[in-house]
């Protein structure tokens, strides 16, 4: 009869299981759609406002020739200024995106650096004396 017991109670608790299980499976499926469609609306408008950019410095660029062109000066004086412009408009981005990904700048700000001190200390505190780390 004990056995008999036992086992009904381990089908009911493998029932409650199966149902938790469920029910955790809906609500992560739920959440997991959620994000998806936050994570599509978000991507849509970096999107949008990066096809902007490109349309005003399009435009910013078509201005600046057209204003050289305009200006009154000579041809040679006019493109080497041009081709100046347009050197600094390339290189900026480059040092900057070289800047911002930089591993050093990611190091930092993350707080990886303070994490690995902090282990590092821990680390030392851990050693015996006369061990070197």
């Amino acid at each position: 009869m004990q056995l008999l017991g036992r086992l009904v109670f381990l089908l009911i608790r493998h029932q409650a299981k199966l149902r938790f299980l469920a029910k955790a499976q809906k609500t992560g499926t739920l959440a997991y759609l959620r994000v998806l469609k936050g994570s599509r609306r978000v991507l849509m408008a970096l999107l949008g406002a990066f096809l902007m950019l490109q349309i005003m410095v399009l435009a910013a660029f078509g201005s600046l020739v057209t204003g050289f062109l305009l200006w009154d000066a000579e041809p040679h004086f006019k493109l080497q200024i041009l081709f100046g412009i347009f050197l600094a408009l390339c290189g900026l981005p480059v040092l900057v995106l070289g800047f911002l990904f930089s591993e050093r700048l990611w190091y930092k700000v993350s707080g990886a650096e303070k994490l690995v001190a902090h282990v590092l200390k821990q680390n030392q505190n851990s050693k015996p004396d006369g061990e070197k780390p």
